[in-house]
């Protein structure tokens, strides 16, 4: 059983533009870093149990990367870290994002953040994971994440997730809650 003390939580991805989040890439991103780091961390906590404690706590996109907010999830979850960051569609078509890490021990948020910017395609996973593992090798009071060498990060991780997420948004919240106990139990 991972220890409680290490789990790590990944938020949904907010639109830095401030617009209506594309569902698809807020929800999709965190799918992607769970699938790449599930197999050797396993601490970290399903997405859908850290979108149902945003959507039950009644924290807005834009209020994720707010420390209040933060602590208030990490304490919801008993996940002392958190995995959060942004995107924004380039008018250059590409794609820019960052990522963060709260440590919920030291109540402080990483500075600076990971940014990139590539092209929607194979190489923007590598860059997001790539990210992940720079944030959190950047303060040696966070726990270690290793990326899974079986299945690296990639575009048709993010279509599996994309082509589900059609059944997935006509679950009800109640039914999302129910999802989540059944993760946590698992």
């Amino acid at each position: 059983t991972p220890s409680i003390n290490n789990r790590i939580g990944v938020l949904p991805f907010y639109e830095n533009k401030g617009g209506r989040p594309d569902k698809t890439f807020s929800h999709g991103i965190p799918f992607v870093i769970f699938d790449a780091l599930e197999s050797t961390s396993p601490a970290i906590l399903h997405p859908y149990l850290t979108q149902e404690a945003v959507q039950r706590l009644g924290i807005s996109n834009e209020a994720l990367a707010e420390k209040a907010s933060l602590e208030t999830i990490a304490k919801d979850l008993n996940a002392p870290f958190l995995i959060f960051g942004s995107y924004q569609i380039t008018h250059r078509g590409t794609l820019r994002a960052i990522v963060n890490v709260y440590n919920g021990k030291s109540k402080k948020i990483l500075s600076p953040a990971q940014t990139f910017e590539s092209p929607f395609d194979d190489a923007f996973f590598t860059h997001l994971i790539d990210s992940v593992k720079l944030a959190f090798a950047s303060d040696r009071s966070l726990p270690q994440v290793k990326v899974s060498d079986v299945r690296p990060p990639s575009m048709q991780v993010f279509r599996e997730y994309a082509q589900g997420l059609g059944n997935a948004q006509r679950y009800n919240s109640n039914a999302l809650s129910l999802a989540a106990v059944w993760l946590s139990k698992a």
